[in-house]
């Protein structure tokens, strides 16, 4: 199962988003760029067993109003988004290297591809953070330049990677 956020998790990235204001704020701004009925998000707390645990509201607009939903009643994608954005959030500011098993898992794949952009694109990245990812999704391919793909096979219980541009160019001569 890839990336399951479970509730320790949500406490933990709530707890690190409570601390640090602006890794929240740039949360909430892509988390309401994947979900354009999502208004806000409010980081909470409570006691439990002698220490403070944080966790997420999702406000929603309906009808012109706001509802609250904790990140149980959420969706997957929501959810998973909630685990995930942070941790680009960081990567991208430092420049350092993500690793997602399964991307496309519980997304569609218009969010897998804004995922992409954003490492693609200078305004969210500008510290040249590096993304690596699995995938089932064959379209993504379609995304990237084949430079950035790599194919990866299994065979008699042994893996191998092979660059999909190295297979190209080996075709053309």
């Amino acid at each position: 199962n890839s990336f399951n956020i479970d509730d320790s998790s949500v406490y933990n990235i709530s707890r690190r988003l409570s601390k640090d204001k602006l890794s929240f704020a740039l949360t909430e701004h892509l988390l309401k760029g994947f979900d354009t009925s999502l208004t806000k998000i409010e980081l909470k707390s409570k006691e439990m067993n002698n220490s403070t645990q944080y966790y997420p509201v999702f406000y929603h607009a309906h009808n012109g109003e706001d509802f609250a939903v904790s990140i149980d009643q959420e969706s997957s994608a929501i959810k998973r988004l909630f685990g995930i954005l942070p941790l680009f959030v960081f990567v991208s500011s430092v420049g350092g290297i993500l690793v997602i098993d399964e991307l496309e898992s519980h997304f569609h794949p218009s969010i897998v591809k804004r995922l992409i952009e954003l490492f693609t694109t200078q305004k969210y990245n500008s510290r040249k953070a590096q993304f690596v990812f699995s995938t089932h999704l064959g379209l993504l391919m379609d995304e990237l330049d084949s430079e950035f793909i790599w194919l990866c096979e299994k065979d008699n219980s042994e893996s191998s990677i092979h660059s999909l541009k190295k297979r190209l160019n080996s075709f053309d001569s």
